[in-house]
């Protein structure tokens, strides 16, 4: 049987504020790893299916790394600072690394 590796991850950046919530970039993933790299102690909040309510949001502590699984697009999160730097850089990569969609034919 040939083995076929349907896998692809993408890495990206995006700059995020203390305002508005940005949607992510749109890739097609089953997770998507998200590192505040800010060295202050600004929290990164991230937001699920497009829902922006600080209640329901994932808070990611300066120089931290989460996971977000079960999705199937990365542009179904968004994510703002909920403190200071106004405006900063975030870094992600999306995987299938737990959905494998791998196939054997």
């Amino acid at each position: 049987m040939a083995f076929t590796n349907l896998n692809q991850c993408f890495s990206f950046s995006c700059v995020a504020n203390n305002t508005t919530a940005i949607k992510l970039s749109a890739f097609s993933c089953s997770e998507v790893n998200i590192f505040n790299p800010t060295s202050n102690a600004a929290v990164l909040l991230v937001y699920d299916v497009n829902t922006t309510t600080d209640a329901r949001a994932f808070g990611i502590p300066a120089g931290e790394i989460f996971s977000m699984k079960g999705v199937t697009d990365s542009s179904s999160l968004s994510a703002k600072f909920l403190t200071a730097p106004t405006g900063g850089t975030i870094y992600c990569r999306t995987q299938y690394y737990t959905h494998s969609t791998q196939s054997y034919g």
